[in-house]
């Protein structure tokens, strides 16, 4: 028998490749229950509406007061664009965090 290396299978990541993406899911979801913008608008009697908007990189949900009732809705599109975004990060975060590892086990 030879002792040559065994080729690693494709799906099969490491550990701290694991971790670094759980940090980073963390982040992104962090960034993403954070207030990205406020809106104030006044009507003609008086009354104000208030409307926050969160999400990362886009805003993609809405709440607020008007006329002293809450109110909340999702932007779906713009929830699609974000889950894109996502998905994006953590797969170039895999893969380059793999790509370094299997650099340096390289002979």
């Amino acid at each position: 028998m030879t002792d040559a290396p065994r080729k690693r299978p494709w799906f099969q990541f490491h550990l701290s490749t694991a971790i670094v993406m759980m940090f980073v899911a963390g982040g992104l979801l962090g960034a993403s229950i954070l207030i990205s913008r406020i809106e104030s608008t006044s009507h003609f009697h008086g009354i104000t509406m208030t409307a926050r908007f969160y999400g990362f990189p886009l805003p993609l949900y809405k709440f607020g007061v008007a006329y002293d009732e809450p109110y909340g809705f999702v932007i779906w599109p713009l929830l699609c664009v974000d889950v894109c975004v996502w998905l994006t990060v953590l797969l170039v975060t895999g893969f380059l965090c793999e790509w370094l590892i299997r650099r340096q086990e390289r002979p």
